[in-house]
């Protein structure tokens, strides 16, 4: 990618400009220069400017005091009011969110009301939806496929008995910030999965990258192993007891592919689908394992077969196509059963 500083000021709203075709708004230094350079190839398309979150209102106040015309926003990783979102739509402005997952390789899921819990996603109910099964069950078996070649490297790294997962994320993942948790630290993850330890279970700890050089900072219990990222594999996932997380899109793997337990904190993508993945308080003290159901396994298919038409891969020709194409339907979408239209 080319220079960052170099695209920070080529991305930068000038008050010449008149018109913004596209604004990304995002929390993360790095900016969306990817996707930036993607909708610039597809041709004429006009200004393209990034904004970080915290400059969101004075960008937002420079263009309307210089009465610039915005035709498209979209939010990357970040929550916003909704009657902020309601006046920029008053306005004519076509606005979506944006989100960055590996589900099942790199992708961008796109959504009209919001990031995480606040999204459309995690507020529909999917048990109404009429699909295909054996097609479902196709397309559960190439994504399978997809992570077995992904993980395929590391199959040598097995292990014996029953067991439960716990997955650990970025220390400053910004979905783990604070509004979207109630735990402090991972260490409080890793003792509240190891509570849940049924009798000759051991605890499996996936550490992220971000963890690697702080493991000897987790406290770990003697019953339990932490796996780096670059030997944990699909086989130990599939044979887990139970998968503990919090947003991680492992956690779709574990529930959507394999039809694991799987228990999620704080707030995410998964809340309001119990028949999925059980969203639970650090707090609660009285916690039962989520038991799979025939039922549950149908609406796991469901929420897969969703899952599937929000989202858009990286990586491929016609990127900028595809995030084009999806922002306009994320910003028309009412109800849930508008995306498979």
């Amino acid at each position: 990618m080319r220079d960052k500083l170099f695209l920070r000021k080529r991305y930068r709203l000038s008050t010449c400009d008149k018109e913004v075709d596209f604004l990304f708004v995002t929390p993360f230094s790095d900016g969306s220069f990817k996707e930036a350079m993607a909708i610039e190839k597809v041709g004429k398309i006009g200004k393209i400017v990034l904004a970080l979150a915290f400059n969101v209102e004075r960008v937002i106040k420079k263009i309307l005091e210089n009465k610039i015309k915005i035709k498209n926003m979209i939010f990357t990783h970040m929550e916003v009011d909704k009657s902020f979102i309601n006046k920029l739509r008053e306005r004519g402005i076509q606005v979506s969110f944006c989100g960055h997952g590996w589900f099942p390789y790199h992708t961008k899921h796109f959504d009209p009301n919001g990031f995480a819990h606040k999204s459309l996603f995690a507020n529909s109910n999917f048990s109404h939806l009429q699909i295909d099964k054996d097609v479902m069950k196709k397309c559960i078996k190439e994504y399978k496929k997809a992570y077995e070649e992904q993980s395929k490297k590391n199959n040598l790294f097995k292990i014996q008995g029953p067991y439960t997962v716990v997955i650990l994320q970025k220390t400053r993942d910004v979905t783990i910030s604070e509004g979207y948790r109630d735990f402090k630290s991972w260490q409080q993850i890793i003792d509240f999965a190891h509570s849940l330890l049924d009798k000759k279970e051991i605890l499996i700890i996936k550490a992220h990258t971000d963890q690697q050089q702080q493991r000897e900072k987790l406290v770990t219990p003697s019953n339990s192993i932490i796996v780096q990222s670059k030997l944990f594999n699909d086989d130990i996932l599939s044979n887990a007891k139970l998968v503990v997380g919090v947003n991680s899109t492992m956690l779709y793997e574990a529930s959507l592919l394999y039809n694991k337990p799987v228990i999620a904190l704080g707030e995410s993508w998964f809340n309001g689908h119990p028949e999925a993945i059980k969203k639970v308080k650090i707090t609660d003290t009285k916690i039962k394992r989520p038991i799979v159901t025939k039922s549950g396994i149908d609406y796991r298919m469901k929420m897969f077969y969703i899952m599937r038409n929000i989202q858009t891969t990286g990586n491929i020709e016609g990127y900028g196509y595809e995030l084009i194409y999806m922002h306009n339907k994320a910003s028309r979408v009412k109800k849930i059963e508008d995306w498979l239209l």
